[in-house]
């Protein structure tokens, strides 16, 4: 019984078990191969069949027909064939035997291909760090300034009220009544009279409130009464007898400490109070 040679035919590894990026490379050689082996296999079961036929026919002449197969060097094709096939497989093992690298140059591809995409994101976010950095550097000096401000105001506020409350105390106990008041008003103050504007001073108001003002101004922190000289022109101008005794205690402390005092009245009582100032008339 005649055996085909396709019984023993070369078997071929699964294209399935390649890496990905050789698979299609070994489809390719591996269809080449087979095709080739096929061929010799054709060729070989050719001339086993002419073989068996001179057997039969030894003192016959046998001869090959017209489209029998050509026999120039077959071994030289499926040779060519086979070697391609395990360049390939020699490639996949290679890259099985550099594994690690070949994870290592993967990640590395991947980073680059990540970082890649990240750049126009970075660019765009360090543009808006420098801008927060020089916004930052632009404000940072802001809040030391803002609570000097405000240290400043409400310094200012204390000295601004202080006054306005000592006045107003002095004010009640130099008039013996309490219907003025000062009421502190922006960088001033306002004069009210029970709680209303106050309008139409008398004199004697008139002149009670510049006296015990002028009295203040002397604690000013610019003025060194202890080196300073200060006039005072008739300061008990249209005052009554209680107002005058009331003036010239004020005066006489505010006025204690002063280098040099010079006090010009028309008051005889006032000019002759015995507190160790000549009187001018």
């Amino acid at each position: 019984m005649h055996e085909s040679f396709e019984t023993v035919a070369v078997v071929f590894p699964d294209t399935s078990r390649f890496y990905e990026n050789l698979a299609e490379e070994a489809e390719k050689a591996i269809s080449t191969a087979k095709e080739v082996v096929h061929e010799v296999i054709r060729v070989l079961d050719s001339l086993t069949a002419i073989l068996k036929k001179k057997k039969a026919n030894p003192f016959e002449s046998v001869s090959l027909e017209a489209g029998e197969p050509n026999l120039e060097s077959p071994g030289q094709s499926i040779s060519a064939a086979i070697d391609a096939v395990n360049e390939i497989i020699d490639k996949h093992e290679s890259i099985t035997g550099n594994l690690t690298t070949e994870i290592r140059n993967a990640y590395r591809a991947l980073e680059q291909g990540y970082v890649l995409e990240a750049v126009p994101c970075f660019d765009e976010l360090e543009e808006l760090a420098a801008d927060a950095e020089t916004t930052l550097g632009q404000v940072k000096d802001k809040p030391s300034e803002i609570k000097a401000n405000i240290a400043s105001l409400e310094r200012e506020i204390r000295e601004h009220r202080r006054p306005a409350e000592e006045l107003n105390r002095e004010l009640r106990a130099y008039l013996g009544r309490d219907e003025l008041k000062f009421d502190i008003k922006e960088t001033g103050y306002a004069l009210s009279r029970s709680g209303q504007p106050a309008s139409d001073l008398s004199e004697g108001e008139r002149t009670a409130i510049a006296f015990l003002y002028f009295l203040k101004t002397l604690e000013d922190k610019d003025f060194d009464v202890s080196k300073g000289v200060v006039l005072i022109d008739d300061p008990v101008s249209s005052l009554d007898a209680n107002a005058l005794f009331s003036a010239f205690g004020y005066m006489k402390v505010r006025t204690k400490d002063c280098h040099q005092l010079f006090i010009l009245t028309h008051n005889f009582s006032f000019g002759s109070s015995p507190n160790g100032v000549g009187r001018l008339s």
